[in-house]
This record gives structure tokens, sequence and C-alpha cells, in this order.
């Protein structure tokens, strides 16, 4: 990936739509290829610590919620986001002040809930 920044977005083909995450090497924009949980996925946010460190969150509609992908400096990966696995979560934004500091936000609504509640969640980085 290297320097730059990432500019993320969604995809639609036909009426599913596709994670997009785009890097921009200072000269020109080029895909990056990421994870679609489940299919109809739609990113909302994303935070780079460092060129090999960058997270990224959004929505499903066919994986019941959230989810989070993590770049490892070489691919986008899918990481287990199942605070809530009776709920469904929405996930809109990302912080990631350090690699073992980083934080989620969104609702959540099901099971234990009552009704959609403000979701905010720290996440330790799983080396590797």
């Amino acid at each position: 990936m290297g320097s730059g920044c990432l500019r993320e977005d969604k995809s639609e083909v036909g009426e599913v739509t596709f994670t997009l995450i785009e890097h921009w090497n200072g000269s020109r924009w080029s895909i990056v290829p990421s994870p679609s949980p489940g299919g109809d996925s739609l990113l909302k946010g994303v935070a780079a610590v460092s060129a090999n460190d960058a997270w990224a969150v959004g929505s499903s509609a066919s994986v019941a919620g959230g989810f989070v992908l993590r770049w490892n400096g070489k691919n986008w990966v899918e990481v287990n986001e199942n605070s809530y696995p009776h709920a469904a979560t929405l996930l809109f934004g990302v912080s990631a002040p350090s690699a073992d500091d980083v934080w989620t936000s969104g609702e959540v609504a099901g099971v234990g809930t009552d009704g959609y509640d403000t979701l905010a969640e720290y996440t330790c980085s799983a080396k590797g």
C-alpha cells in the first residue's frame, strides 16, 4: 500500500453492493481488493495507523450488521467483530490512535438491547 491516503466507497453490481477501497500513491488512485462480508456490503469509515496497519468498518445486510477489516500491509482481512452475537450492529466510524488502541462506533439493536443503542467498542489489534 505504501504511503498516501485511502478512499473508501461502495461499488454496485446490479442490486448488490460490494466494498471498494482505493489507494492514492501521490499521482493516481488504484483499487485494492477488499472482502465484502456476506455481499451487499458498505464501508463507512477508515483509519490508518501506518502504511502497514489500517482499519475499515462498515455494515452488511447479509451478515446482520457490522464488520471490521484490517490492512496488514499486503491484504485487507476480516476481523471478527462479535460483541453482540444476537443483535444487529451498524458500524459508522473507526479511530486508531495506535496499533493497540482501535475504536469503532455505531448502533446495536436486537436481543439484549432496548431498541437501538449507541455502540462504542475497543479492539486490541491482533498481531499478524
